[in-house]
Formats: structure tokens, sequence, C-alpha cells
């Protein structure tokens, strides 16, 4: 299956937004507040240029309205006031804020989490960690460009036209408003414009961040190979796509810069000229009237420059939002089934086709896995050994027949037969925390004590005892700080805590010595003996020992009944 490259409209996007935003619990609390303190800033703007104006005008006329020390408390006090109301508002919009970015955090997450297998593997997790980090950023900026800046100029505005509507001249005011609704459709196309070519610059940075990723993860096997300089000039010719993409995305944000800056001024000129020779807006004749529309429309258009910039980055942010990569993506639907809560009986597979991004992988699969029945699975490297396993685990799409308990095994809800397997994977899947929090990973709610025998019985206590803080040992991102053996006990413990009725092994003693490989295979007939176990192996000293083996060879699983069978074509694998 392919990743999805659909993307969300325009008003897609902005729904998608308003969703996250609406849902937050805050936000019918701070909805008001903010709106009314938005608009009493606005005015206390206006009150501002109100005062400027009157301070020119006593300087430059005899007409003298006020006192000198009138003006100088109206000068000091309206922006402090502004300002108060301004610091208000920003604390509030900062909680809020807070709040949508952990909101969001989760939500983002859990897009991907959702995903089926194939389309969180067609991405790699470099890129989806990028395109989450890169979402994170866009919705705290969206938030604040479009609360702190947008909604605060537009605000301002709309009291500056209601001023001039008013106090100055109501025809200068509809021909205001009619030149900034012919403002709003130029940039809405500049606007357009460059959503398409933000998109373009997303994929190929998205590329960028995945080989980056995979440099820093490889860094062990980059340096033994002394590759430095390849990976490098592989990172740098993808580099090369992201500039020239870059280069476009500015070229069009310089042209939209250039556009608004002109769009206002030059026809605003005119009007002013019919002002000026009394043909139309007459009352704008006057010093007071002149002044107060000149400051007026100053700072309007400072606004509507501001406001555009800020709008270019808001429709920017919208496109980041929501590009996230799986748009109508397959989701995993764990819940969607029948609920089952164990493995009584067995599993049949009836002329069964395995698949890996629709490449059959392996052919008209026929065979029973039947309850305590110990299966070891032998075949060469891209055989289809792991994708059996992730059939059973339901991680891979399949045609034909699988019977689960007599049910057939799509009906049956993924996170219910996931949670009656045990999975031991080749790599460990070690997560941050202590050697304590990944054992208690499989079973949150079981106790310490029951952990201690757990391991005592499986070999592993004196293992973890002797680590450094025991128990309390901090494995670290990804389990850097223990050896591979340590981190496949781990992996296995924490299968044995979960207790699954079907335990899936996929090359679990890979990083064990012969010792402790031998141990953890001799407890699938012991300690295990009564669970259903799935084994891929590669040591043919241990094949006698189990109930059936499967060979992968050819796009074909051909089914061994015992070991002597099985070593009539033993070459195949």
């Amino acid at each position: 299956m392919e990743k999805s490259n659909k993307t969300l409209t325009y008003w897609e996007s902005a729904k998608y937004i308003l969703t996250i935003v609406t849902s937050n619990p805050l936000f019918k609390i701070v909805l008001l507040p903010i709106i009314l303190l938005s608009v009493l800033a606005a005015k206390f703007v206006v009150y501002v240029l109100m005062v400027v104006a009157d301070i020119d005008m006593y300087f430059s006329t005899s007409i003298k309205k006020e006192s000198p020390e009138a003006l100088m408390i109206r000068y000091m006090c309206t922006p402090f006031f502004h300002y108060v109301i301004i610091l208000l508002n920003e604390i509030i919009i900062s909680f809020f804020i807070s709040s949508i970015i952990r909101q969001s955090f989760c939500a983002f997450t859990n897009e991907y989490v959702l995903v089926n297998y194939d389309t969180f593997h067609s991405l790699g997790s470099g890129q989806i960690h990028a395109i989450i980090q890169r979402r994170l950023f866009a919705i705290e900026d969206f938030l604040k460009l479009l609360i702190l800046n947008v909604f605060h100029d537009l605000t301002f505005i709309c009291i500056a036209f209601y001023k001039v509507y008013t106090d100055i001249d109501h025809r200068a005011f509809y021909a205001n408003v009619l030149l900034f609704i012919v403002y709003l459709v130029i940039m809405w196309y500049i606007i357009k414009m460059r959503v398409y070519f933000r998109l373009k610059f997303n994929d190929t940075y998205n590329i960028v961040s995945n080989k980056c990723y995979s440099i820093l993860v490889n860094y062990d096997v980059i340096k033994s190979y002394t590759n430095e300089e390849l990976e490098l000039k592989k990172l740098d010719e993808n580099l090369q796509k992201v500039q020239y993409q870059s280069i476009i995305f500015s070229c069009i944000t310089s042209f939209a810069e250039f556009a608004q800056k002109n769009a206002l001024v030059i026809p605003n000129g005119y009007i002013l000229y019919l002002a000026l020779t009394n043909t139309i807006f007459t009352k704008m004749n006057s010093s007071s009237g002149f002044l107060l529309y000149n400051k007026l429309f100053l700072d309007v258009k400072t606004r509507v420059s501001k406001i555009t910039q800020d709008v270019l980055k808001v429709s920017q942010c919208m496109t980041d939002i929501s590009d996230s990569r799986i748009v109508e993506a397959k989701l995993d639907e764990e819940y969607r089934g029948i609920n089952i809560t164990s493995f009584k009986k067995s599993i049949v597979f009836d002329n069964v086709d395995l698949y890996i991004n629709n490449l059959k992988i392996c052919i008209g699969i026929n065979l029973t896995i039947n309850k305590g029945d110990k299966i070891a699975i032998v075949g060469k490297n891209g055989s289809g050994k792991s994708t059996f396993l992730n059939a059973l685990l339901r991680m891979r799409e399949y045609e034909g027949s699988i019977q689960f308990d007599d049910i057939e095994m799509d009906k049956i809800s993924k996170y219910s037969q996931r949670n009656i397997i045990s999975y031991i994977p080749q790599n460990p899947g070690i997560k941050e925390g202590t050697i304590l929090e990944n054992l208690k990973y499989g079973k949150s709610n079981i106790s310490d004590e029951k952990i201690f025998d757990i391991c005592k019985e499986y070999g592993s206590h004196k293992i973890f005892s002797n680590l450094s803080e025991g128990y309390h040992t901090e494995a670290g991102e990804m389990g850097k700080y223990l050896s591979g053996g340590q981190k496949q006990r781990v992996s296995f413990i924490r299968g044995v805590i979960k207790n699954g009725d079907i335990f899936i092994y996929d090359e679990h003693t890979s990083n064990l010595d012969s010792s402790s490989q031998n141990e953890l295979i001799d407890y699938i007939f012991t300690s295990l003996k009564f669970k259903t176990s799935i084994v891929i192996l590669h040591k043919q000293s241990h094949l006698e020992k189990f109930d059936k083996i499967f060979g992968f060879y050819n796009g074909k699983i051909r089914v061994y009944n015992n070991y002597n069978k099985y070593l009539e074509d033993h070459h195949l694998y």
C-alpha cells in the first residue's frame, strides 16, 4: 500500500484547525475575554492617534482646545492603559495556547499510531517525527499570529473605518472599504500560490529529514564503513531540491510584499488628491479632518501590511498543520470486530496470500496451528517469515481465509487478538525509563514482587540485579545503556509477564550467546509448555524439539510434521 499524498483543501484545513481549537476545554472560557480585550485595545489605539492629532493641532494652529497639562495626561494615560490591556490579553492567550499545544501533541501522535502498518512504515519514524514537530510549531505560530496579531489588527481597522465614517467623511469610508476588498482578493490568489509551493517544499523537506534521521540512527555503521562523505553527499543532493523549492517560495513571498505595499498607497493618494481639490471628500479639507484621516490611514496601512505578512504566515501554518501525509490513509481500526479473550482450539490457513505494498510475498498457504503447538519457522531473508508473523498480529493484510477458533480472523477485533499474543521481536523495542518500567509495559498493574519472581524463574533476576541501579537502572533511549543481550532479556520477560495464550518470537535470541540462546529456547518447552509458540529460528540444532517446522521458500510455505522430513529439504533454507 502506498502512503497517502492527498492534502486537505484550504477550507478543509480551516475546518480541521477550528475543530482542534474549539474542542479544547478552555475555548468557551477564554473566547469572550479575548474578544473584549482586543476591542478595548483597538479602541485605545484610536484614542492614542486622536491625542497625537490634537497635539499636532496644538503646535500647528492657533486653536487651543485643551491645556498642555490635559494633553500630557491623555498622552501618558492612553498608551499605558492600552499596554495593560494587551498584557492581560497575552496572559490569557498564553494559557490557552499552551493547552492547545498539549492537546495537539497527543492528537497528532495518535493520528500516526492509528494508521495501519503499511502506511506507518511507508513514511518512516524520522519523517513522522519531523512532521509532528513541524505541525506543533505551526499550530503555536498560527494561534499567536491569528489571535495576537491578525484579530487585534482587524479589530483596529474596523474601529478606524468606523471613526472615518462618523467623524470624517462617510464617502471616504466607502472608498476605503472597497479598496480593502480589492486588496483582499489580490492577496487571496497570492496565498493560494504560496500554499501550493509550500506543500512542494514540505515534500522535499520531509525526505531530507528522514535522510538526516537515518544518518544519526546509523552512526555506528556509517563510521565503521567510513561512509561519512557518501552519506553527506546524498544528504546534500536532497538539500539541493529543498533549496530550489525554498527559492521559489521566497520569491512568491517577496512578490506578495511588493503587491501589498503598493495596493493601498497608490489608490489612496488619489483619494487625498480629490479631497485636496475639493472634488469629493470635502470634510477632509480641514486641518483636523485631514490630520486625523492621515494618521488613521497610515496606521491602517501599516496594519494591513502587517496583516498581509501575518496572513501569509497563517496560511503557511495551516498548510503545515494539515499536511499530515496521511490524509485518507487506511486506519488500523483495531477495535472493530468480535472480541475474543483466549485461544482455545486452532488457527487454520486456507489458500492464503500475503502481501507487502501490493506485492505478493507468499501464496497459497494451507496449514494449521493447534493450541499448544510449538512451531519453528525457517527460511532465507526476505522469504516472508516476518510477514507471516505480522499477519497473525494483524499488521499485514491478506487474501484468503484464516479461521481463528472457527471465526474468520478479519471478523475479530485486532485489539482483542493482539491482547492474547505475547510478541518478542528481534528489535526489542526498549523504551526510555527504568528496567522495571520496561518490564511492566506488558502488564502495568503487576506488582514488583511478582516481576522479581518471574525474573528468578526465567534466569534473569541476577542479570538485572547486577546492573548499577538494579531494576531501577535507566535503559536510555532505545535501550542505549543496555547490551544487546540485556535488551533481549527485557523483551523476553516482558512477553512472559503479559502471559498471552500465543507466544510469537521473531529471532529473539539473535544477540545472545549460545548458552543464553539454549536457555531461552528451553523455556518454551518447560515453563511455557502449555503456550502456543511460533518461533523464527536459524540454529538447526533446536529444530528437532518442535512439533512442526514451517519452511519458507520461493513464495511458498512447506509444512514438516517432524524433523526427519525437514532434513530432506534443509538445503532450501
